[in-house]
């Protein structure tokens, strides 16, 4: 107990010098826990425990509570051992299992290290099906309950049930293009992949239905937002001043620079100027959070129903994969989201 206690007060050590706890553009809302990620890597074997990371609802509050009475830490075999990332603002949410992936706690190595969840970018499937089993352990997710779409920035949306468990994941890909899941169903787990793009969480309490989107800058400008809760009344009589949603971990405004004809397509859009800036040297930025925020407000979802968890992925890039940070060379984050039994 004495060894885990020295670990845990270095783990907190670190979080302290590298958080300083001093938010700025409003990019760095989560604080920078895991810049020293390899030695936080090394510290969490060590000590056989799980970070269940929260994010914050706000860019001055909510940070990571390092006292130990609280949830921040579970205990796990050391094998298990991942970042889980979570919505505060949805702690005390009982009808749902939700989480984020990090990078840490995979197998995988170099550029994927270590939590990489995509197939197909160059990672082995061993290591990318090694990681989805750690991960649901440690988030509590039944691995064989993933089901995935086939995103390619639309916004078309599939309504998935029992007979698409392991779709896209343990099984073959069945559908084109889909970008956007939903179900009633407890026993199927739903995943997107985001790494810079929007992922956007829905849940309504009243009819135990879900839904779970990938919004890249051309899904966000189409409107997936506003297309997730228009189906989800179509298929569960969800009312959308009942949803609750939240917009998850992806590059915020001040990292999304864009050219005219990427912000030409926003500034089409009813008050593009709460989320267009610019041009400055001929470049616009676009804030993506604020834009799926207009477009779910014009559904009719309350405000104080949205949550957003200010995570920005390129600033966070040692904690989180980021496309744009990278050019590329990544691995892949999930968002995952199920309904409690």
């Amino acid at each position: 107990m004495e060894e885990l206690n020295a670990i845990y007060e270095r783990m907190r050590a670190i979080f302290a010098e590298e958080a300083g706890f001093v938010p700025n553009d409003g990019c760095d809302a989560m604080v920078r826990l895991y810049a020293l990620a390899s030695e936080v890597q090394s510290l969490l074997a060590q000590a056989d425990w799980v970070l269940d990371q929260s994010f914050p609802q706000t860019a001055v509050g909510q940070y990571l509570d390092y006292h130990a009475e609280t949830r921040a830490l579970t205990r796990l075999p050391a094998a298990k051992a991942a970042g889980v990332l979570r919505f505060s603002a949805w702690k005390g949410l009982d009808v749902v299992n939700h989480a984020f992936t990090t990078r840490l706690g995979g197998v995988s190595q170099n550029e994927f290290a270590a939590m990489n969840l995509g197939f197909a970018r160059g990672d082995s499937d061993e290591n990318v099906a090694q990681n989805y089993r750690l991960f649901c352990a440690a988030a509590g997710f039944d691995p064989e309950s993933l089901v995935c779409g086939a995103q390619d920035h639309h916004i078309n949306i599939r309504r998935v049930g029992a007979a698409q468990r392991g779709v896209g994941i343990w099984r073959e890909k069945d559908m084109d293009s889909i970008d956007g899941l939903c179900t009633n169903d407890p026993g199927v787990t739903l995943v997107i992949y985001c790494a810079d793009c929007v992922p956007l969480y829905f849940v309504d309490r009243e009819h135990r239905a879900i839904g779970l989107a990938h919004a890249g800058w051309r899904g966000t400008a189409a409107g997936m937002a506003q297309a997730m809760v228009e189906r989800m009344a179509q298929e569960f009589g969800s009312r959308p001043e009942e949803l609750l949603v939240a917009i998850g971990p992806s590059i915020g405004k001040g990292c999304f620079e864009v050219d005219e004809p990427v912000a030409a397509e926003f500034q089409r859009l009813p008050q593009w100027e709460l989320f267009v800036e610019g041009p400055q040297r001929e470049k616009y930025h676009v804030d993506l959070w604020e834009c799926n925020r207009q477009f779910l407000l014009s559904a009719g979802v309350r405000a104080e129903h949205i949550t957003v968890g200010q995570v920005c992925t390129m600033c966070e890039s040692d904690l989180v994969f980021s496309h744009r940070k990278t050019r590329g060379q990544r691995g892949s984050n999930c968002a995952m989201l199920a309904l409690r039994p």
